[in-house]
């Protein structure tokens, strides 16, 4: 995943950091490009938790659809959460060499003469390990390059109807690099001392959009696809 990086300058400030983000006080906006275009709305799935009441992606599973009936089964899922709030078209052509290359050559590009792609906006509600990517398989629109989860794409855990199990030995390998990045961050005013400082530069890909008395917004000017 590329894009926005926060750091903490602090164990105080990182603890700060993760409670704001538990209380879905700080945004954060992603762009992924698929083969098809993600549904646009409110997007939920079912998020398995581990031993330790969270997901551990050491060995990664399928989602399930929220209208599954779980029965008893209820405290070892959790709701997760994204909203779809833009699918556009992007011409091949438009991306770098490299990108276009990595898409042309795709053993899972299920239209390699096919000219275009999509660039999704997605703003994330809750924020649990591979999340977006998950949420995205399961829907069928696997994010380009995502070779873990590109194998399982339309897949979702169906219990113990399901006839592939958890998908654990459907998974590929961790990619080196997936077509997403981390582009917009608004964050608390309390959380940081940041001036509004506004960069120009052409080698710069980051932009401090607004400052107000309650929040913060960083964006990327660019993506790292775009030529």
């Amino acid at each position: 995943t590329g894009g926005l990086l926060t750091l903490a300058n602090s164990s105080s400030a990182a603890a700060n950091y993760h409670n704001l983000m538990k209380d879905q006080r700080i945004k954060k906006f992603y762009k992924a490009l698929t083969y098809s275009p993600v549904p646009l709305g409110l997007i939920q799935h079912l998020f398995p938790k581990s031993s330790n009441g969270r997901h551990s992606n050491a060995k990664p599973t399928l989602l399930r659809n929220v209208q599954m009936n779980l029965n008893n089964d209820d405290s070892n899922w959790q709701i997760v959460e994204l909203i779809a709030l833009e699918s556009k078209i992007r011409t091949i052509s438009s991306l770098q060499p490299t990108i276009q290359h990595q898409i042309t050559s795709d053993p899972y590009n299920p239209n390699p003469s096919q000219d275009f792609i999509y660039e999704n906006y997605i703003q994330l509600i809750t924020g649990k390990t591979h999340q977006i990517r998950l949420q995205l398989a399961a829907l069928g629109h696997a994010i380009i390059g995502d070779s873990r989860y590109q194998p399982v794409n339309g897949l979702v855990d169906e219990g113990p109807l399901t006839s592939h199990s958890d998908g654990s030995l459907l998974f590929g390998r961790e990619p080196k690099s997936i077509m997403l990045e981390c582009h917009r961050l608004e964050i608390p005013r309390e959380l940081t001392s940041v001036e509004e400082t506004t960069s120009n530069s052409n080698k710069s890909s980051l932009i401090l959009s607004s400052l107000d008395r309650d929040k913060i917004v960083f964006s990327s000017k660019r993506s790292f696809w775009d030529i």
